[in-house]
């Protein structure tokens, strides 16, 4: 579908193009105040963004293995400090000491050995290989000390390290894979989609052992670290590529479930999923989310009519833009989405549609900045 004229219009007429910056400090300052008060309700003159390098982006730049970025702690930190710095350089931005094991983590705990590879992130082998082997899952879960599994024990163990060699605190119980995705990580991907037809009552058991273990994981972690703020950001992919009924038959009860324990207040709710989850919106919008990320299939306007009260996390595409587009097509991009946003009055922060994937230039993210910059020049 095409955009209508007079958003792409309001995209090329934001205002005089902005001279490019030569210290971002007073912007990073400005913006991260911005995305607190846009959090909290308010409508800033300005759409603040958001820009996360992770591991994955790191590794590339830094052309560091990517099993010994995640699996060795100083690796990890010497490529963080390398990318650091260029980042700084280029746009402002920090990228500080920190705990990265990709997507393995959450998962980890249920048995699964994790595997590293050389030009990938840790991946999971199934820790079930039947679906009548869930009731002996739960049997070893329930109860269980869940700070002691998978990858947990060496979570605590760099965080220490974090501390003593680098002065930071490390909170370990922010955000959360949602139940759809960790159990395609328990069962294997296609095993798990499968038996959600062939075998419903095992594919129930699993999602409510992974819901009760969940809430019980972040609640230690939180205790563990110290987390006051009850702050939850669950990311479920997964969940997007089943049917509507599927979905609200065996995954948003769990949804529903995990964020009115740990997150009770909708805006420290945060939902991600960057599959095309448009036949899902409605059931969303019931979890009363305070924010959302959908991937590059779901626009502005369909966010913002399904789910009207949430803060969109988005939506420039983070391949065919972000990554392989140019600057001008970025900044287009990004403007276009904050006139979409806010031609209800509604909020948005800028940023990719999904994740940022490696090889992505300073050049396009110093466009995605400038549309930030404009952005006051499109009406709130």
């Amino acid at each position: 579908m095409e955009e209508p004229a007079d958003i792409m219009d309001s995209a090329d007429e934001a205002g005089a193009r902005l001279e490019p910056m030569k210290n971002y400090k007073n912007f990073w300052t400005r913006n991260n105040i911005n995305i607190a008060l846009t959090m909290l309700g308010a409508r800033t003159k300005r759409a603040p963004v958001m820009i996360i390098l992770d591991g994955d982006w790191i590794c590339e730049f830094t052309n560091t293995p990517c099993d010994a970025y995640y699996s060795d702690f100083d690796t990890q930190q010497k490529a963080r400090l390398a990318a650091g710095k260029t980042a700084e350089a280029e746009i402002g931005l920090r990228i500080g000491p920190s705990i990265d094991f990709g997507v393995a983590l959450d998962a980890s705990i249920y048995g699964g050995r994790v595997n590293y590879s050389e030009n990938a992130p840790p991946t999971l082998e199934p820790a079930i290989e039947a679906p009548e082997q869930v009731k002996e899952l739960s049997q070893s879960m329930d109860g269980a000390d869940l700070l002691s599994l998978g990858l947990v024990p060496k979570l605590l163990e760099w965080r220490g390290r974090l501390k003593a060699e680098y002065g930071k605190n490390h909170t370990a119980s922010l955000t959360v894979k949602g139940p759809g995705s960790m159990c395609a990580q328990i069962c294997g991907m296609t095993n798990f989609l499968m038996w959600l037809a062939t075998n419903p009552g095992e594919m129930k058991q699993l999602v409510d052992l992974n819901a009760r273990t969940t809430i019980r994981y972040i609640a230690a972690l939180r205790k563990a670290t110290g987390a006051k703020v009850k702050f939850l950001g669950l990311a479920d992919d997964v969940s997007g590529m089943m049917s509507a009924a599927m979905y609200r038959e065996f995954i948003y009860p769990a949804h529903k479930q995990i964020f009115d324990s740990l997150a009770p207040s909708s805006v420290l709710r945060y939902l991600h999923n960057d599959s095309n989850a448009r036949h899902i919106l409605h059931h969303y919008r019931k979890l009363r989310p305070g924010a959302v990320n959908f991937g590059p299939d779901v626009p502005v306007r369909l966010i913002r009519e399904r789910i009207p009260g949430a803060v969109i996390y988005g939506q420039v595409p983070p391949t065919k833009i972000l990554l392989n587009g140019t600057p001008e097509e970025v900044r287009r991009e990004a403007l276009a989405n904050v006139a979409h946003a806010r031609a209800d009055r509604g909020r948005i922060v800028l940023t990719s549609a999904g994740s940022i994937n490696p090889g992505t230039s300073f050049d396009n993210l110093r466009a995605l900045i400038q549309a930030s910059r404009e952005s006051e020049h499109i009406g709130v």
